[in-house]
């Protein structure tokens, strides 16, 4: 069989070389200190540092593009930096409604309030440029630049530990993204960790 980080031959019933999944790892533990680092304020720049540390490992650079479905969607002069997997996403937004006033239709600020699960099974792909969602075929981008806020809620009761961004809009009220994970609890803490070191924001609880 091939070894799913390398693509060698790694023998019978193997899937991966151990020495490959030994520089996975590590490059793992690099940057979950460059996200730690950047948190407690002793790293001002950690979005240099990730982009470096992925340009100069192209063994965990291949590793990266081999975790998505579809490279299709994602940009070609885009760096890929992170992929989770299996990750419930849910969007809030506003729309704004017509209603009938007099003896013809104008546009009023009557919004209504929506939050639709997306996908309970996404992969959210971290780049140099944006954050994407891909689901079932469908791929939603949004780059850091149209960001405007972010944050961490911790769980409560029956509610799971959430990471949610918000980005523009002409709504009055935010339009945003939940993201978290039922099997893995501390998926949400760290995608707010990842996505605060790329995009500059420092995140709330």
């Amino acid at each position: 069989m091939k070894c799913l980080i390398c693509g060698k031959q790694c023998g019978l019933l193997k899937v991966y070389h151990e020495e490959c999944k030994a520089l996975v790892y590590n490059a793992e533990a690099e940057i979950n200190t460059i996200l730690h680092k950047h948190q407690f304020g002793y790293l001002n720049d950690g979005k240099s540092e990730i982009i470096s540390l992925v340009e100069n490992d192209t063994l965990y650079k291949n590793y990266l593009m081999k975790q998505i479905c579809d490279k299709s969607q994602i940009y070609n002069n885009e760096i890929v930096l992170q992929v989770e997997k299996k990750v419930s996403v849910s969007e809030q937004k506003n729309r704004c409604t017509m209603v009938r006033t007099g003896y013809k239709w104008n546009k009023q600020p009557v919004w209504n309030p929506s939050n639709d699960l997306l996908s309970e099974n996404t992969e959210v792909v971290f780049t140099d440029k944006a954050i994407y969602f891909l689901f079932g075929g469908t791929s939603m981008r949004y780059p850091y630049n149209k960001i405007v806020n972010m944050g961490f809620n911790r769980a409560e009761f029956m509610l799971p530990a959430q990471a949610y961004f918000d980005v523009k809009t002409t709504s009055p009220f935010p339009h945003r993204f939940f993201m978290w994970s039922k099997l893995e609890k501390e998926k949400a803490r760290k995608l707010s960790l990842f996505l605060s070191c790329i995009s500059g924001f420092k995140y709330m609880e």
